[in-house]
């Protein structure tokens, strides 16, 4: 046992000798309980048998008389209660059954998740929970939150903690705030930006992550993840799925009507949309509904011209937004989606169109456009009719810009001292929830998880390359305060559609941008 875990099981014992409260007694138990490992399953009869019969043989000696309970046994007593208070709560309870391991509602701001709310002293929540569930809130739906359910049934089979997921799949951070605000914050939530990570952490919303799950974070995530888990070196978040965000799809059969390969350069990206055009053929489909693609064709554009010095710089903030190499990317951004190269023309792909409806224009029975650029996951949305015809390459090179990947993904954070949340984000943090997720067709920053997880040959390669590519920077909207990087009606994304809509030109735009970060900071 470490220092602390003596330290920490002196006070337990402290607190039974003095009969302090149970919640007193609770912290320490569970300070004890997050730095050792599971006991096994035979410890109670091995502990207390012999215990058992020395007390037979004793009663059978006195034939009846009354006992006097001696010194040495009240310590034997006490000291066998205080081994199993502090180690029998790790052994996993008898398994759930069939779905009630796991339920899956919406995310509600309402409080309306969970039967009953969490008990609630000075604002907090207190370890103990009137909760049936773990309650655990992701921003994935459809095959997503198939792929992720998945992973949390195999956490109730080995624990026996029943889970609830609530899922939300757009604007999870107004729900959380709201949840917030009324106490009933779900134990564990899966965060999709590293800048509303570093706030919630900030605003004393989160919990830190235990040793035990720092260390199997150290041994399983390069320091590229445990950085952006992290805040001012206290790691907050274990990242459970990335995204590789520099992938151009497109439709072969389109392409090889009109003559043309897969561009490798944005020199080509330019002929081969002309050509597409020019065989009335429309070249992109692009999501401009869902603001969010929009930040990331920005960021993929500006990585590859503005190189990685100057994207860490404008991360920071420490150029303007107004700085020439931020107009060059905004105007890059602008002449490739012209008003007639997009389906339906500008207004309806900024305005009609998302994510799951731009990734269908092009792989269809009668498509709509030719590419669609976006990250790894355009792969799920693909129907398997037309999966045969999907080809995928790097965002292309931008006067000669080595290779690099701005890369995505979500990270789970505790919100409330639950011990279950911190098992269950130490599992998110293992090989075998890795192994799950990638089966389902996701990709983990775990590296330590065998490529031969992976389903398919393309999510393989799409996932050896966060790995392998030396260059790769965090989406940068993901890094800002969501104020300014993430919300659908103010900052980046918000600029960027009048942008294209033609409501401003480059110039206002990069003003707008600056502006907009000042006020967020």
């Amino acid at each position: 046992m470490s220092g602390p875990s003596r330290r920490n099981f002196a006070r337990v014992r402290a607190h039974l000798h003095r009969g302090e409260r149970p919640s007193a007694i609770d912290h320490a138990v569970n300070a004890v309980r997050a730095d050792i490992p599971p006991p096994p399953a035979s410890l109670d009869e091995r502990v207390l048998g012999p215990i058992r019969a020395d007390c037979a043989a004793h009663t059978r000696h006195v034939r009846g008389r009354r006992i006097r309970r001696t010194g040495l046994w009240m310590m034997i007593a006490a000291s066998m209660a205080l081994v199993l208070l502090v180690i029998k709560p790790a052994l996993p309870p008898p398994a759930p059954e069939g779905e009630q391991a796991l339920a899956s509602v919406p995310l509600t701001s309402d409080c309306g998740t969970t039967a009953e709310p969490a008990r609630v002293r000075s604002g907090r929540r207190e370890s103990g929970s009137t909760r049936e569930r773990l309650v655990v809130a992701g921003p994935w739906g459809d095959s997503e939150a198939d792929a992720f359910e998945t992973v949390l049934k195999r956490f109730s089979e080995k624990t026996g903690i029943p889970v609830l997921y609530a899922y939300r799949t757009r604007e999870i951070d107004k729900v959380l705030r709201h949840r917030l605000t009324r106490f009933c914050a779900p134990d564990v939530a899966l965060l999709p930006q590293p800048g509303l990570l570093r706030e919630l952490a900030a605003e004393g919303h989160l919990e830190q992550i235990d040793p035990a799950t720092r260390r199997l974070v150290m041994h399983n995530q390069g320091s590229f993840w445990r950085k952006e888990g992290s805040v001012k070196e206290d790691l907050y978040g274990v990242w459970f799925k990335a995204a590789n965000k520099s992938t151009l799809w497109y439709s072969r059969r389109l392409m090889d009507s009109v003559g043309a390969g897969a561009p490798a350069t944005w020199s080509q990206l330019q002929r081969t949309a002309t050509k597409l055009h020019d065989n009335d053929i429309a070249p992109f489909s692009v999501a401009g509904a869902d603001g969010w693609t929009l930040t990331d064709w920005f960021e993929n554009i500006y990585l590859r011209s503005a190189g990685k010095e100057r994207y860490d710089d404008l991360t920071d903030h420490r150029i303007p937004w107004t700085h020439q190499t931020v107009r060059g990317a905004l105007r890059r951004m602008s002449e490739m989606l012209r008003r007639d190269r997009l389906p339906g023309g500008r207004r309806a792909a900024l305005m009609k169109t998302k994510f799951e409806a731009s990734v269908d224009q092009v792989f269809a029975t009668r498509p709509a456009a030719a590419m669609v650029y976006e990250g790894d996951f355009v792969a799920s949305q693909i129907d398997a009719e037309h999966a045969d015809d999907a080809g995928v390459v790097p965002f292309p090179a931008i006067a000669g810009s080595e290779p690099s990947v701005v890369v995505g993904g979500d990270v789970a954070a505790l919100m409330t001292p639950n011990p279950d949340g911190q098992r269950l984000v130490r599992f998110l943090a293992s090989v075998e929830a890795a192994r799950l997720w990638a089966r389902s067709g996701g990709i983990s920053p775990n590296r330590r998880l065998e490529p031969e997880a992976y389903r398919d040959a393309t999510t393989r390669g799409l996932a050896e390359a966060l790995v392998k590519t030396e260059i790769k920077r965090f989406d940068l909207s993901d890094l800002q305060p969501p104020a300014f990087g993430t919300s659908a009606d103010q900052g980046m994304r918000k600029i960027l559609k009048d942008l294209l809509r033609g409501d401003i030109d480059v110039d206002g735009a990069a003003r707008q941008l600056e502006a907009a970060a000042d006020r967020s900071r």
